[in-house]
């Protein structure tokens, strides 16, 4: 009796545990694999329906013909635990409605009588389909921007949080004559006029601190040696929480307007010592 007890009252723990458990869970009995318990999460992914004391295969005949049944008759068979990694299955979520495709992380793990005899199968798992989709939205999205990216004419590269650049565009390479793999970490600073090097840096790790744009000028050395001034730019691409997750910048060269600043400049400069000379010279007349 007091064997008994303990017996039912760790199967109501047991129950308890299952009930408040985030991930499905359900316990099939069997060769046939009747459901003897499913938790609230396995009742949602299976749009409420009543399954237990029902065979698999007439409780979700939607399942038939995609190959669970067959993985579950070997684990039965076998003893051998199944681990499945994001896999469809179309279920049937809504009564009446058509079932709909959702992505799962599974287990299949059997389980066994004191002399080892496989009596059942307890299945335990996670809908990952939200996370799934995010991801092949987020690599579809990466795929979008860098083909943007390389179709642009400037410098164009991205860093992590840490101020290590990890990317560039085919421009890059193609400038200055370093591989992306010579010019990630901190290697693109071999490219930088020595003379504008120090500034450079203290200014990319103010902005990585103060989480401010980051913008500067300095010549950037190219492939054929010759240094051209350039305008560097960056900025923060923050998470729904406000937290850096990526630094995205580019390179704009400038040399040239630099070069027609400068004559201007020189321009200005000998039309004002002309007036000078002028105005003086009619002073003195």
């Amino acid at each position: 009796v007091l064997f008994r007890s303990q017996i039912t009252g760790e199967r109501e723990r047991l129950a308890q545990l299952f009930q408040q458990a985030p991930g499905f869970m359900a316990l099939l009995e069997g060769p046939n694999h009747v459901f003897g318990f499913v938790n609230p999460a396995y009742q949602r992914l299976i749009g409420h329906r009543a399954v237990v004391g029902h065979p698999l295969r007439e409780a979700l005949p939607e399942v038939i013909g995609q190959g669970f049944l067959a993985l579950l008759d070997r684990v039965y068979t076998t003893g051998e635990p199944y681990k499945g990694k994001a896999i469809a299955v179309t279920l049937q979520r809504v009564p009446g409605a058509d079932p709909e495709s959702r992505i799962l992380d599974f287990v299949y793990q059997p389980i066994k009588n004191a002399s080892g005899d496989v009596m059942g199968i307890f299945v335990e798992g996670t809908d990952v389909t939200d996370a799934v989709r995010a991801e092949a939205e987020l690599r579809a999205s990466e795929v979008q921007f860098r083909s943007f990216a390389q179709a642009i004419p400037n410098h164009f590269w991205t860093s992590p949080p840490d101020g290590q650049l990890d990317w560039f565009n085919d421009q890059v390479s193609a400038y200055s004559g370093m591989r992306p793999d010579e010019l990630g970490g901190g290697g693109w600073a071999a490219m930088i006029h020595p003379d504008d090097l120090t500034v450079a840096q203290q200014r990319w790790r103010s902005a990585l601190s103060s989480r401010e744009i980051y913008e500067t000028e300095f010549r950037l050395k190219r492939r054929d040696g010759i240094f051209r001034w350039h305008l560097a730019r960056a900025v923060p691409i923050c998470d729904t929480e406000g937290q850096i997750i990526r630094w995205v910048g580019t390179n704009t060269d400038i040399q040239d307007q630099k070069e027609v600043s400068a004559a201007l400049t020189d321009i200005n400069a000998t039309l004002e010592n002309r007036v000078n000379e002028r105005t003086r010279q009619l002073q003195e007349a």
